[in-house]
């Protein structure tokens, strides 16, 4: 049930930040990514996505691989 309300959160976060048309594999994406992270942090790839930015937005995923100062691909 906990995940159910995290989930609904930041759809509901996405879904009022986004402005911009995307597919649902990428609006997918964007939900699952901000699941694991603190929405205090998330601006710049939305604001990549509003911009219609979408390959700046899918590269900065990148970013988001590291724990411990180690790079882990399966993050």
């Amino acid at each position: 049930e906990c995940f159910r309300v995290v989930m609904d959160e930041r759809e509901r976060l996405v879904s009022d930040r986004l402005t911009t048309p995307v597919t649902q594999a990428m609006y997918d994406a964007l939900i699952s990514f901000y699941y694991n992270l603190d929405p205090g942090s998330w601006p710049q790839q939305l604001d990549r996505c509003n911009a219609g930015k979408y390959e700046e937005c899918a590269a900065s995923f990148d970013k988001y691989v590291f724990a411990q100062g180690e790079s882990y691909r399966v993050l």
